[in-house]
């Protein structure tokens, strides 16, 4: 992790510390709350996500009770559906806080900036939002790991209807600053994609011909724009995912190098600059792939102006992404687990992991309380 990151993450909870000061504040309040029995939370918070939320909740109620002159008059059932609907827009909606304040409670206008301040102040909407993505981020990793590492029961992601589509809506994994163009085609439509980047008047009537074979056929192709004052300047990251359970060797870096030759050689990308970086990702690495990596750290097997290829293993794609998140994970003490991932999964991607082709028994797989287990592949 960069200085200048970790600056910035220092400040994100230096502001955190003025969100505990501001709701240690409301501790009479809520005390008396949970006394008349219409605070809705129970128990202690078991990580530190969890005690932001109830921090800000504990702000924001406080202020609606202060400002909203009948609030204390209503009948105790009243104020409690109207907490339990404060609490749901702190988990579900933080970002859309103040107008729903604003809208349902009615909320009138003095009070209502001086709430805005307080939430401007303290980027509370920002913070929870952050917060709640790294956690989701954490569980799709942890999910992700346990599904492709599997194979002890003889069950893997298959490759294209579920690995494949999975990853391609989780483009984070190899960089914040990609978008996706085209999953899971030919070469010209790749060529296509770029034409409407770049916004040229290039014709595409003839096919991208293959360096080896009738017609290729890529995975994942994310773009950047790596000048915004030169539209014409782009960069690609080319993915060929192998299923879990795939040793790359030199079968498939013959594919990849294939790909990538037939299109850095295409005579229509060639007045453009673009730069190519192809990944090939797998479980593992066979010797003709060890022997052929440049650089450990990256997995680069070819250097050559605008055009890379680099080989990787799922493994390093889910640590390195650890690793980008783990200084944030710390200060929110969250750890999730194989179970609650898993289950994380299926309930997000239930469209594409069908459970009629699951396993029966996954609490004994993955202990009790699972909910799911792992498709046939």
């Amino acid at each position: 992790m960069t200085s200048h990151t970790k600056s910035q993450h220092s400040a994100q909870f230096s502001r955190l510390d003025r969100i505990a000061d501001a709701a240690a504040a409301t501790r009479p309040q809520v005390s008396a709350w949970i006394d008349e029995d219409v605070y809705p939370y129970r128990g202690a918070t078991a990580t530190h996500m969890a005690r932001l939320e109830r921090q800000v909740f504990d702000i924001v109620a406080t202020h609606v009770a202060q400002y909203l002159p009948e609030f204390d008059s209503m009948p105790a059932k009243q104020r409690a559906l109207v907490l339990s609907m404060l609490r749901e827009t702190v988990e579900k909606s933080p970002a859309n806080l103040l107008a729903i304040v604003t809208e349902v409670l009615l909320l009138p206008a003095p009070q209502r900036e001086m709430l805005a301040d307080l939430l401007e102040d303290v980027s509370l909407a920002s913070m929870i939002s952050a917060a709640r993505t790294v956690a989701d981020r954490l569980k799709f990793l942890k999910g992700l790991e346990t599904m492709i590492f599997a194979r002890k029961r003889g069950k893997k992601l298959r490759e294209r209807d579920q690995l494949h589509r999975i990853v391609a809506e989780n483009c984070w994994l190899f960089g914040e600053e990609y978008l996706l163009s085209v999953s899971d085609r030919s070469l010209t439509e790749v060529l296509r994609a770029h034409q409407k980047l770049i916004g040229e008047d290039v014709l595409i009537d003839v096919p991208v011909p293959h360096i080896s074979q009738t017609r290729g056929i890529v995975d994942l192709v994310l773009s950047k724009a790596t000048r915004q004052h030169r539209p014409n300047s782009l960069s690609h990251l080319v993915i060929e995912l192998k299923a879990p359970g795939t040793t790359l060797n030199s079968v498939e870096i013959s594919q990849i190098e294939g790909y990538a030759f037939s299109l850095f050689e295409e005579r229509r990308f060639r007045n453009v600059d673009v730069q190519w970086d192809f990944w090939l990702l797998g479980d593992d690495l066979g010797p003709h792939a060890r022997g052929r990596i440049l650089d450990a750290d990256s997995g680069l097997i070819i250097n050559t102006r605008g055009l890379k290829v680099h080989i990787k293993t799922w493994a390093q794609l889910i640590d390195a992404n650890r690793a980008r998140m783990q200084y944030l994970q710390e200060r929110l003490e969250f750890h999730p687990d194989e179970t609650g991932s898993l289950d994380y999964m299926y309930d997000t991607y239930a469209q594409y992991l069908n459970e009629s082709a699951c396993v029966s028994e996954p609490s004994a797989i993955y202990g009790a309380g699972a909910k799911h287990a792992l498709p046939v592949g």
